[in-house]
């Protein structure tokens, strides 16, 4: 009784925490981040160090790439354009290395030296004065006595169309006059060629700073220089040889650094459902073209095909409508998917046995309606509702509805707010219930925690990993799938303008297993997916790659056989003879650019450990067993072009080849490494 006299005094108390208890078991950690995520603006574009980057800049940089690259490799440029921007300002700046006011002015003008101007200003204001150069050339023709050279103040060019730094520096001194406009426009400009001067005295620092020495240059001509060299190959067995899986986990442990993921990825697995026209959609364009061949009028939209002589022509209903009358209309007839009505306009005689023709025709390609393409989409939809039916997948409590899902909190919140009634509003005295009241909330919450465990689930996911792929054999539907696709990456495979999936793929609610629970529209298809694995930053999983070191393994056992088999120092000719294999091949101009070795040794045989060895060899040695990705090698150096000296301008090239193809990329590797860079674009494109 004194127990239930202390719940009595504290009653409001009581069911505070109740209620909050309630709520608390409601809302999940993940939906409350996703709140406050949503409510403060945390998402940022990207940061290089906790500096947010230019979401602006980097707009530009993208619409420059776009003009020559597609989507994808223009949003790489310009993320790479940006952030290495960025870190070699922070690394110039840890050096105190500056761009002055009179560097900048240097740059624009070239009043002490015109070869100090920024090649990027110069090609700026030349590439402009090219875009109006017409319409003053026209001005010039239409008015002969005007001497003037004022239109060519206006774009800082001399009257040949050469830059002029004098012309740039007048403009210069006015300076305070210039519109707040102009002045933005102009200092934006100074901050370009600022950045990019800085970039290059930090080019400078690095080029001072590690010097390629003779002896390295000469191993790397001698590297390039052509050997002339004899092989035999040696095929591995074709037979299977157990691997065990202590032999498995031994090799994985050992070159784990090769199974490296530089990027999170992920696998997808997809159907797809053509949308192609209907009979319908056939017989209605067909009608469309009949309807317009009775009035054939030649206009803009026809294609013509001019003066053609009988043996130029390829369209074999051509051939037929020249033998008619012209003006004689033909078809329609359907080629190539589209149907086609074609007019014989006119011939031309040129000789007794010769004439030309010309023939007006115009296509009109069958389309889709769309209903038919409702009817394609509907297909993709049968295939979720099919999973769910042959019960392959299963409904997932995630999509679960949170009203219906949690009907006893919401029963149990209204029970206690009945009792806040009557004892606040109704004043009555109801405290001596209170004790039934709480073991009844209680009693409530634990029966629909029972039930709730044991209702089935909502969503679509997966009963098990090939389930995707068994359902669409077993209704005949085209299945494919992609590996290690990354967040920025706007087509998968073959599935045109497949942005959306990707976008779908690294949702942050999007699990392994899952379906799309919609038809996305790609091209001239729908497709339906399923996230079929994740693939995180850093070490592979040992399942994605087992296949791979099994072959390994076999491979190098297979390799240690056919050496334990040689013995001694064999030549080609006896090795040759011991394993049966009667060719001895030749290869010339072998060196380190060579791709392949007469086109039997390619990157996949691994060309480079046979450019290795023959590199690491003298004249008239022969290599030990070379091992191969599909077989053994031995290789015999019949000759090397290796020399002992060089001209200074080869010796030039290799050092600035080392400085700009190799020790700058390393250096902003290594500047890459040793920041935190975040990359957000996924949420933005």
């Amino acid at each position: 009784m004194a127990v239930l006299e202390k719940i009595r005094e504290r009653t409001v108390s009581i069911l505070v925490v109740i209620g909050v208890a309630l709520i608390a078991f409601v809302i999940s950690p993940e939906d409350l981040l996703k709140f406050f995520n949503n409510n403060s603006n945390i998402e940022v574009f990207g940061s290089i160090n906790g500096e947010e980057l230019d979401q602006d800049k980097y707009n530009e940089y993208l619409s420059n790439s776009k003009t020559q690259n597609p989507e994808e490799i223009a949003h790489k440029n310009a993320w790479g354009g940006l952030v290495n921007e960025k870190l070699i300002s922070a690394a110039a700046s840890d050096l105190n290395l500056t761009v002055t006011n009179e560097e900048i002015k240097e740059l624009l003008t070239g009043s002490i030296n015109p070869n100090n101007v920024s090649l990027y200003f110069k090609n700026l204001i030349e590439d402009q004065f090219n875009r109006y150069k017409s319409q003053i050339e026209e001005r010039k023709r239409n008015n002969p006595n005007d001497t003037s050279t004022i239109q060519y103040d206006d774009y800082f060019v001399d009257v040949n169309g050469n830059f002029s730094g004098e012309k740039i520096d007048s403009f210069l001194v006015n300076r305070d006059k210039w519109p707040a406009e102009q002045k933005q426009g102009w200092s934006q400009l100074e901050d370009e060629i600022s950045k990019q001067r800085l970039s290059q005295k930090y080019q400078t620092l690095i080029e001072k700073g590690i010097y390629t020495t003779n002896s390295e240059i000469e191993i790397t001509l001698n590297e390039r220089s052509n050997a002339n060299v004899k092989y035999i190959s040696i095929p591995y067995p074709v037979e299977e040889v157990d691997v065990t899986e202590e032999e498995i986990l031994s090799y994985y442990d050992k070159h784990i650094s090769a199974y490296q993921n530089e990027e999170e990825t992920r696998n997808v697995e997809y159907v797809t459902f053509p949308i192609v026209p209907s009979t319908e959609d056939t017989t209605k364009t067909e009608q469309e073209m009949i309807k317009k061949s009775r009035n054939f009028v030649i206009n803009s939209k026809c294609k013509i095909l001019s003066f053609q002589k009988e043996s130029d022509i390829i369209d074999t209903n051509f051939l037929d409508l020249i033998k008619s009358q012209e003006g004689t209309v033909k078809g329609p007839y359907l080629i190539d998917g589209v149907y086609r009505i074609a007019k014989f306009s006119e011939s031309i005689i040129l000789s007794d046995s010769v004439k030309e023709y010309t023939i007006a025709y115009l296509d009109k390609k069958i389309v889709a309606s769309e209903s038919t393409i409702k009817d394609c989409r509907y297909e993709g939809q049968k295939f979720i509702k099919a999973s769910v039916i042959h019960e392959v997948m299963q409904e997932d409590s995630k999509s679960k509805n949170k009203i219906l899902q949690y009907w006893w909190i919401l029963l149990d919140i209204g029970i206690i707010f009945v009792l806040l009634y009557f004892i606040y509003i109704k004043k009555r005295d109801v405290k001596r219930f209170v004790p039934y009241v709480v073991l009844l909330t209680i009693l409530v919450a634990v029966a629909g925690i029972y039930f709730d465990s044991e209702s089935e689930d909502d969503a679509m996911i997966f009963t098990d990993n090939s389930a995707f792929k068994s359902l669409s054999d077993s209704l005949n539907i085209r299945y494919d799938a992609a590996d290690a696709v990354n967040n920025m990456q706007f087509n998968i495979k073959d599935l045109q303008d497949s942005r959306e999936i990707v976008q779908w793929m690294f949702d942050a609610n999007t699990k392994v297993g899952d379906v799309s629970n919609i038809t996305y529209r790609c091209g001239d298809d729908f497709v339906v997916v399923s996230l079929s694995a994740i693939n995180p930053n850093g070490d592979k999983i040992l399942e994605s790659v087992r296949d791979i070191i099994i072959q390994e393994i076999q491979n190098d056992q297979k390799f240690d056989d056919i050496a334990s088999q040689l013995s001694g120092s064999p030549t080609l000719e006896e090795a040759s003879s011991l394993f049966n294999t009667d060719t001895v091949y030749t290869a010339s101009e072998v060196n380190f650019e060579s791709l392949a070795i007469n086109n039997t040794i390619t990157d996949a045989l691994d060309v480079q450990n046979f450019v290795g060895a023959v590199n690491a060899l003298d004249e008239g040695e022969t290599s030990r067993l070379i091992k191969g990705n599909n077989a053994a090698y031995l290789i015999y150096i019949v000759s090397k072009g290796s020399r002992t000296e060089y001209t200074e301008v080869e010796k030039d090239k290799i050092r600035q080849e080392n400085l700009f193809g190799g020790y700058y990329e390393q250096t902003l590797k290594i500047l890459k490494e040793n920041s935190d860079i975040v990359d957000n674009r996924s949420i933005f494109y």
